[in-house]
């Protein structure tokens, strides 16, 4: 119980230094803020049996996927689940990553 605590107390604390960031780059350059950083909370808290990460900090083939269907429907303003790519990511895995960054 206390390990999971633990955890789940550095998960939140992840999530607010990630938002911090994105905050502080997206109004010093004046751009839109993408929501990569509660989305992989989501990701995280609700499915933590999809691995994201490669490592501590960087994504590995799943992490890569879900980012890019986050930036896909902020760059074209279509549904992630429209996509029939699912590079190499199991079809199932997949659809729930696409329809999560909705």
């Amino acid at each position: 119980m206390i390990i999971a605590h633990l955890l789940w107390r550095n998960l939140e604390q992840e999530i607010t230094t990630i938002n911090e960031s994105y905050n502080l780059v997206s109004e010093s350059n004046k751009i839109i803020k993408s929501d990569n950083g509660n989305k992989f909370y989501e990701i995280r808290t609700s499915y933590p049996e999809i691995e994201l990460y490669e490592d501590d900090i960087h994504p590995n083939k799943y992490g890569a996927f879900f980012n890019a269907c986050v930036f896909y429907q902020m760059l074209t303003y279509k549904k992630a689940t429209e996509l029939k790519y699912n590079g190499e990511i199991e079809p199932k895995t997949a659809e729930l990553l696409k329809r999560v960054a909705e």
